[in-house]
C-alpha cells in the first residue's frame, strides 16, 4: 500500500509539470514551474519531459542569449518613390564621413536622392550565399547586433580586408567569447571594436550548457547535453548547428576559401531589379541591390525626401545596423560602405572609375572576359577584388592575344585570384593590350570581378 502511494505521488508530479508546461508559452514555462522536485527519469520514458520543461529552457536561452536573431520586424516597403524618378546627385561623401564614429549605425543626412557602394556580409551560417536577389531591410536584433554594428561602421576606411571583417563578423554571430577567438580576428576586434571585449566574457554555447546545468541539477537521472541532442528536435538541430560552425570557424580561422565554401555556399543565380523600396524612417526611403554573392559588391540606394534648395532639416538614416532579408530562403546581408561611389552605368569597362564584371563558370579559352584593353591597359588595374564564389585567373595578353612573360617581380603576367581576394594594384607587364579573366574549370554558376581603373598618369 505504501509503494502504491508513492508512486501515485510520482505519477502526480510529472503530469503536473507536464500539464502546466502545455499550458504555457516556451518562453514562461520554466520560469515559472522551476522545476522542483521532478523524480529522476526512468530509463527511456523521459521523451515527454524533452519536448516539455527542458526544450523549453533551452529554446528560452537560445532565443535571449543569440548573438543574432532572425529580423521579422521589417520595415514597410512601397511599390514606387514618392516625386520623382530616383536620381542619386547627394553628397554621399557625408556618409564616410561620419558613419565611422556613429554610435547606433545611422548618420544625418540632408533631402536628396543618394547612391553609395556597400561591402556586404553573410549573417546567417551555413545558409546559401544570395548572388543576386531581392531584400526588404530591417535592423539587426540581437545580443550582439550593436557589436556587429560597430564592426560594419568602422570597417569604413580602415583598409582591412573584407574577408577578415566578415570572418570576424561569423565569430561574434556564433557567440564566441574573446579569448577562443582565433589570433588574427581578434586582432581585428582589437584595433577596431576593443570597448566591448568586457561583454565578450562567456560564449553563447556556454550559456547553453550553463542552462543544461541547471536543469541536470533539477531532474535527476537527465542525460548528457550531446547524448540528449537528438531527443530534442529542432532545438537540438539549432544546438548542432551551433557546435558546428564553432567547429569550422576555429579549424579553418586562416583558411577564408573554406570558411565561405562551408558557412556561405553559393546558390543559383537570381535577379535583384525587383527590390522594392523600403520606407526606415520618416520621409527616408532606401534598397538594398546585390547581384553578386554576400561579399558583394552591393548598392545601397536612399531617398531623403523634402527640398534639399530650402535649407530643409537632415533626418537620420540607416545605415551599417540595416540587414537584407531575402524572399528567397538564402542568407540575409548586413553592410558596410565600401569606399566609392558607384556611378549609374559603366559604358565601357576602360572608363576612369569602378567596374563590376560577371565571368561564367566553368572557365575555359572560348568563355573568358575581357576585362580591360587598348590604352587604358598601361596604367594597370586598382583594388582588383575577386567578387564572386568561384576561383579566378587573370591573364596579360600582348596584341595577338598571346601570354606574355613576367619579366620582372613588378610585374604579373597570370596569377590567380581566389574569392574574397583583393590585389591593390595590377601592373600587367609592357606590352599588354587587354587584360582577361576565367573562372577555374572546377567551378559552375557565375563568378565575379570588380575593380577600378585610375585616371591616366594618376
Amino acid at each position: 500500500m505504501r509503494r502504491h502511494i508513492i508512486n501515485s505521488r510520482v505519477l502526480f508530479a510529472i503530469c503536473a509539470c507536464l500539464i502546466l508546461t502545455s499550458l504555457l508559452p516556451a518562453s514562461q514555462s520554466v520560469a515559472r514551474i522551476g522545476l522542483p522536485g521532478i523524480p529522476g527519469l526512468p530509463g527511456g520514458g523521459g521523451d515527454q519531459l524533452f519536448k516539455g520543461a527542458v526544450v523549453s529552457a533551452l529554446r528560452k536561452t537560445l532565443h535571449d542569449e543569440a548573438p543574432i536573431l532572425a529580423s521579422t520586424d521589417l520595415f514597410p516597403t512601397v511599390d514606387a518613390l514618392p516625386g520623382a524618378a530616383f536620381r542619386p546627385g547627394g553628397d554621399a561623401r557625408a556618409i564616410f564621413r561620419h558613419i565611422a564614429s556613429s554610435r547606433d549605425g545611422t548618420v544625418a543626412l540632408a533631402p536628396g536622392d543618394y547612391q553609395i557602394a556597400v561591402a556586404t556580409f553573410c549573417m546567417k551560417a551555413r545558409a546559401h550565399s544570395p548572388n543576386g536577389n531581392t531584400f526588404r531591410l530591417a535592423r539587426l536584433q540581437g545580443k550582439s547586433a550593436d557589436i556587429i554594428t560597430a564592426l560594419n561602421s568602422r570597417a569604413v576606411g580602415s583598409g582591412i580586408p573584407q574577408s577578415d571583417i566578415q570572418t570576424l563578423s561569423w565569430d561574434l554571430q556564433a557567440g564566441m567569447k574573446y579569448e577562443e577567438i582565433p589570433a588574427r580576428t581578434r586582432g581585428v576586434l582589437d584595433r577596431l571594436i576593443p570597448e566591448f571585449k568586457p561583454r565578450l566574457t562567456q560564449s553563447y554555447y556556454e550559456r547553453v550548457q550553463s542552462t543544461w546545468a541547471h536543469l541536470s541539477s533539477t531532474v535527476p537521472g537527465l542525460p548528457s547535453l550531446d547524448a540528449s541532442l537528438s531527443r530534442m528536435g529542432d532545438v537540438g538541430n539549432t544546438i548542432l548547428t551551433l557546435k558546428h560552425t564553432r567547429d569550422e570557424l576555429l579549424a579553418d580561422s586562416n583558411n577564408f576559401n573554406a570558411l565561405s565554401s562551408a558557412l556561405a555556399p553559393p546558390t543559383a543565380r537570381q535577379n535583384s531589379t525587383g527590390t522594392p523600396w523600403s520606407q526606415t524612417g520618416n520621409g527616408v526611403y532606401e534598397r538594398l541591390l546585390n547581384e553578386g554573392t554576400f561579399m558583394g559588391p552591393g548598392t545601397l540606394q536612399i531617398r531623403v525626401a523634402g527640398n534639399p534648395s530650402a535649407g530643409q532639416a537632415t533626418r537620420s538614416v540607416h545605415i551599417t545596423d540595416l540587414v537584407g532579408n531575402p524572399d528567397a530562403d538564402v542568407q540575409p546581408l548586413s553592410q558596410s560602405p565600401s569606399g566609392q561611389i558607384p556611378t549609374q552605368t559603366a559604358p565601357s569597362n576602360n572608363d576612369p572609375g569602378h567596374h563590376h564584371v560577371s565571368v561564367p563558370c566553368p572557365g575555359s579559352k572560348e568563355n573568358a572576359v575581357t576585362i580591360i584593353s587598348g590604352a587604358a591597359v598601361e596604367n594597370g588595374l586598382d583594388n582588383l577584388r575577386n567578387s564572386g564564389p568561384c576561383a579566378l585567373g587573370i591573364q596579360a595578353l600582348d596584341k595577338n592575344g598571346k601570354p606574355l612573360p613576367a619579366p620582372d617581380n613588378s610585374h604579373n603576367s597570370s596569377m590567380a585570384l581566389q574569392p574574397g581576394q583583393t590585389i591593390g594594384h595590377y601592373k600587367p607587364p609592357p606590352g599588354t593590350a587587354k587584360i582577361i579573366v576565367a573562372c577555374f574549370s572546377t567551378c559552375g554558376g557565375t563568378g565575379s570581378v570588380d575593380f577600378d581603373v585610375p585616371l591616366p598618369n594618376s
